[in-house]
């Protein structure tokens, strides 16, 4: 069959300047890539949505122009969550969590969401051009440097391996909210949680060892124990004292 391959996006934009200098629509070089990155490698999508945005936005658009028509504005009660839960906050992020159900969120859209929220996190540490990766606002993406400046990049990847996990756990869930809490606040735990050394073992009051006897010059080593652990030590043997012998009976007088 016919095989459909995606248009680059330097492609689309370029096609998209010479529509947009054509019709006269009054556009920038971000607000067209935008438009280009959310076609999807579909240039008739992104056609569509340069004319859509003409017909919405007065004056020259921009990349939060395109941004808000696509509906993504910053998200501030997803950004306090990702900072409570950097933190280890735990009553903030259950209050969060409070407020996202009483304001009607799908709890079981947030853990992709935080998820995504953690990715692009991390793509605010490791690039120089987040911008080309991270759909967001100019407001929302300093936001993001700014947060992204709290964590380190094992701790971002371990927030998206470990709310992958977590939103495997909510879709068989019967009660997905305390699942939604107990599971963000166990991911905080791991987080926080540090490597102690073992404790070395406890040596029972009143025994005493050979490695804390001092031995005496000239003392002879221990034998080692055979004796295997789990099993009962073979019971002492006694060796009886011998008798002492009789004394000789007097001899008789004469």
């Amino acid at each position: 069959g016919e095989v459909f391959r995606r248009i680059p996006v330097e492609s689309i934009t370029a096609r998209l300047a010479e529509i947009a200098l054509a019709d006269g629509i009054a556009v920038g070089a971000s607000g067209l890539e935008t438009i280009a990155t959310f076609a999807d490698g579909a240039l008739r999508d992104a056609i569509s949505l340069l004319d859509q945005a003409k017909m919405s936005i007065a004056g020259t658009i921009s990349r939060d122009d395109i941004l808000a028509l696509a509906g993504l504005t910053k998200d501030d009660a997803l950004l306090a969550l990702a900072e409570a839960l950097l933190q280890a906050n735990a009553a903030t992020v259950l209050d969060l969590v409070d407020q996202l159900v009483m304001a009607g969120r799908d709890l079981a859209r947030l853990i992709p969401d935080l998820a995504q929220l953690f990715r692009n996190l991390l793509i605010c540490q490791v690039s120089n051009h987040p911008e080309k990766l991270v759909q967001a606002t100019a407001e929302g993406l300093q936001t993001m440097r700014q947060l992204a400046l709290q964590a380190t990049q094992p701790q971002l990847t371990a927030w998206v391996r470990g709310l992958s996990a977590l939103l495997g756990e909510l879709r068989w869930a019967a009660d997905t909210r305390t699942v939604l809490e107990i599971g963000l606040i166990r991911l905080m735990t791991e987080g926080d949680a540090t490597a102690l050394p073992a404790s070395a073992p406890v040596k029972p009051a009143g025994m005493v060892t050979a490695a804390s006897t001092p031995a005496k010059p000239g003392a002879t080593k221990p034998a080692a124990s055979l004796a295997v652990p789990g099993e009962d030590a073979p019971a002492p043997v006694f060796v009886p004292a011998s008798a002492p012998k009789p004394a000789p009976a007097p001899a008789p007088t004469p």
